[in-house]
Formats: structure tokens, sequence, C-alpha cells
């Protein structure tokens, strides 16, 4: 199976969603990060609550060049997941109290 990396994921949702402010075009970028959230909001890349020592997403990649940190957990790839799913809530008038 071919490395998956959803820190890099994250991070592109977060930046098309920014994009999305930007551009005229800028539904086409909104459209793609919300399938990427979709797809790393299911049970491919979602960890279970007590799963994944402790951490929201699975199978990210650190550095493939060097081998580290092939298919593992990493704290900046829950951080631009939380980042970029606050952006999608901001720039769809969604609050907290929504949820």
């Amino acid at each position: 199976m071919p490395t998956r990396d959803a820190s890099a994921a994250c991070i592109t949702a977060s930046a098309f969603i920014e994009m999305s402010t930007m551009l005229p075009n800028g539904k086409i970028y909104l459209d793609y990060a919300e399938t990427i959230l979709k797809n790393l909001s299911g049970d491919d890349y979602l960890a279970k609550i007590g799963d994944n020592q402790g951490f929201i997403l699975m199978h990210s990649t650190g550095s493939l060049p060097h081998g580290s940190e092939i298919d593992a957990p990493l704290n900046y790839a829950d951080y631009y997941f939380l980042e970029a799913l606050k952006r999608y809530m901001d720039v769809k008038g969604i609050s907290y109290k929504d949820l």
C-alpha cells in the first residue's frame, strides 16, 4: 500500500479554505477542501476515541526520505486538522453552538 500522509492533507485543506476566500473562483478550492475534510473524517483516518495514543488522526508521515514517522500519528496533523475545521466553520458560518 502506498504511504499515506494525513498531515499533508490537513495542511492542504486548510490552505484551500484560505484560498477560497481570496480568489474569484474560490468555491472550487472550498469544494476540494470539503472533500479532503470528509475523507479525513472517515474511518480510514479518524481514530476512535481511546485509540491511536490519544491522537485524532491516523496515517501521517513525518519524513518519507528519512524513513521517520511513517504511518504514525503526529501532533501537527491534529493541529492542522482542527485549524482546517475551524476555517471551514468560519467560512460556512457554522457556530460551535450549532454542533
